[in-house]
């Protein structure tokens, strides 16, 4: 069991970040994560797949901590983790379940009306057979069978043009429903996010509170990344960096890296304050200069306003970027934040 008071907790996108894009392994990240049980420092996985793949991946893996699912629609407290069990979550048998979204029930009715009465062409989860759920995952069947087990979130495999998804995301959120990316389906779910789910698990933590760091690779794990202490952007093997207005990356490959983690442990999480410049981080084929991240649509965005602009008023967020994708940059990343604590 954790230390009910840990200095600091490891909150984790799962897919792409702790586990391989392609094969869904996790042993190149086993060394930080030895690092971690061995300080009791929590490790939380915030992920979009369902509780009953969640559960199962963490008794794979040995943690025995609390986990945000479906994208922060619910998050899962074993018996006796906190002093007080938190007053609204319900007992689900060996742990507790607070739901922060909105039922799957509720979602799947939506989009099967919309797409009925608009004509949109997808396919969600509630749409496939077994088969067809192991053919867009990789996943094998158990695992598979497990991810259709959702409570709060269809994911769906969009079909249609950009422009009909643009039209479908703005009738779900004029019906209370919530848009999303991830690393293979685009997540229809409540008014939850990654970050909220996060924040308010955090706040179950006896004070003082917890330092957060947290690590993903997708435009979902945004929230999260915005809310940490210690946001670390996990390089994909599969997709380009995502951006946000006021972020600016420190790419870990670099010296300044370890300057910057221990300015955001300090609490100086803004640009200025760690005296770090918006990081290149991707290259330019034909000069060899590295660039910032670029939109879907080839802009620039990294401190930006929609316009594609520069806004001087927006937040500054200081975020490291990984050198390496997948579960060996989650490592190296989570190594460092390990030394830091122990100086």
């Amino acid at each position: 069991m954790a230390n009910p008071a840990p200095p600091l907790i490891v909150v984790t996108d799962l897919d792409g970040t702790l586990l391989d894009h392609h094969d869904y392994s996790w042993q190149a990240a086993g060394e930080a994560l030895q690092a971690l049980a061995h300080r009791a420092i929590p490790v939380i996985f915030n992920t979009s797949k369902t509780l009953a793949e969640t559960r199962v991946l963490q008794q794979r893996i040995g943690v025995n901590h609390p986990c945000i699912v479906e994208n922060g629609a619910g998050v899962a407290i074993p018996h006796g983790y906190f002093p007080t069990t938190p007053a609204t979550a319900r007992d689900q048998g060996d742990f507790h379940l607070q739901t922060l979204g909105t039922p799957y029930a509720d979602i799947r009715a939506t989009v099967v009306a919309l797409r009925e009465s608009r004509g949109f062409d997808f396919a969600g989860f509630g749409d496939m057979d077994l088969d067809a759920i192991i053919d867009h995952t990789g996943l094998p069947g158990e695992d598979a069978a497990r991810a259709r087990q959702r409570q709060f979130s269809e994911p769906l495999v969009w079909r249609d043009s950009e422009d009909s998804l643009t039209e479908f995301i703005e009738l779900i959120e004029d019906r209370g429903l919530h848009f999303t990316r991830g690393g293979r389906f685009i997540h229809i779910m409540g008014k939850n996010d990654k970050g909220h789910a996060m924040h308010w698990l955090a706040d179950q933590y006896p004070l003082p509170r917890p330092r957060v760091m947290a690590l993903g690779d997708g435009e979902n794990d945004i929230p999260m990344l915005q809310a940490a202490d210690l946001p670390v952007l996990v390089r994909s093997s599969s997709h380009r960096p995502p951006t946000w207005p006021g972020a600016c990356f420190v790419d870990t490959e670099v010296e300044t890296a370890a300057n910057a983690m221990a300015a955001l442990n300090r609490g100086d999480n803004d640009c200025e304050a760690t005296g770090m410049n918006r990081t290149e981080t991707e290259t330019d084929e034909n000069s060899g200069r590295r660039t910032q991240p670029a939109r879907d649509d080839g802009t620039d965005n990294v401190g930006n306003d929609e316009t594609g602009t520069e806004n001087p008023e927006a937040p500054r967020q200081t975020v490291l970027l990984t050198d390496k994708p997948g579960p060996q940059g989650w490592n190296d990343a989570v190594l460092t934040a390990v030394r830091l604590l122990a100086r």
